[in-house]
């Protein structure tokens, strides 16, 4: 076993870093098109020279397309991080930096104290505001094809007919699920505020006729 495999390791911060002010700058929404790194650096007030290195960072990510010093968004990157995407990932992105970046300052305390009683409760404010801003990038981007194929490969035995959805956030996975599966019904639960927006998604699916809406605490 080799040294620069764990030395390696210490470059993964700042490739995270290099996309989420990526995101944060709205890069990506600028380069649909080719575009020299003197162009990109004067829309946004950036040193030249900086601009082609990080740009360069970028195009070792795979995130962006390098020719004649002219650069233009990935497949991936008009898939994922274009803000007008429908697979749209950015916002995500950044929630899950902070999350981690959040969780690693406390690892230690979490090795020297356990885990609280306090540290496993549901902030229901937080809940709902991230359920509205990001698990929906999450569930449409990440999670729906693989729950649609596995309740696919459940239902040639177990025929499901109705799905209770717990937590629901955006109800994404079970609209996919309904939406591709005729005789299955769903029934979404949240907090109320999340329900709120859960309902608009229903609309949106036209599969009101399909999917019904329960709201409460999922602790009570």
């Amino acid at each position: 076993m080799k040294i620069k495999k764990y030395t390696n390791l210490l470059l993964s911060p700042l490739k995270i870093e290099v996309i989420a002010i990526s995101i944060e700058m709205k890069v990506f929404d600028l380069l649909q098109g080719y575009l020299s790194f003197k162009e990109i650096a004067i829309v946004f007030k950036l040193d030249k020279n900086n601009t082609k290195i990080f740009l360069n960072a970028l195009v070792y990510l795979k995130l962006i397309k390098n020719k004649n010093n002219h650069y233009k968004n990935s497949h991936f990157s008009n898939k994922y991080f274009l803000t007008s995407s429908e697979y749209y990932f950015g916002d995500m992105f950044l929630f899950k930096k902070s999350f981690f970046d959040n969780n690693r300052k406390q690892l230690f305390t979490f090795l020297k104290e356990g885990t609280k009683k306090h540290m496993l409760n549901i902030d229901k404010k937080e809940w709902v505001k991230t359920s509205k801003k990001y698990f929906f990038q999450e569930q449409k981007t990440i999670l729906a094809d693989f729950v649609v194929d596995l309740v696919k490969k459940i239902n040639k035995d177990d025929h499901i007919k109705h799905i209770l959805d717990l937590g629901c956030n955006s109800g994404v996975l079970s609209l996919e699920i309904v939406k591709q599966n005729q005789d299955i019904q769903a029934t979404l639960f949240d907090f109320k505020d999340v329900i709120y927006e859960t309902k608009k998604k229903i609309k949106k699916y036209n599969l009101t006729n399909k999917a019904t809406t329960l709201d409460g605490d999922i602790l009570k």
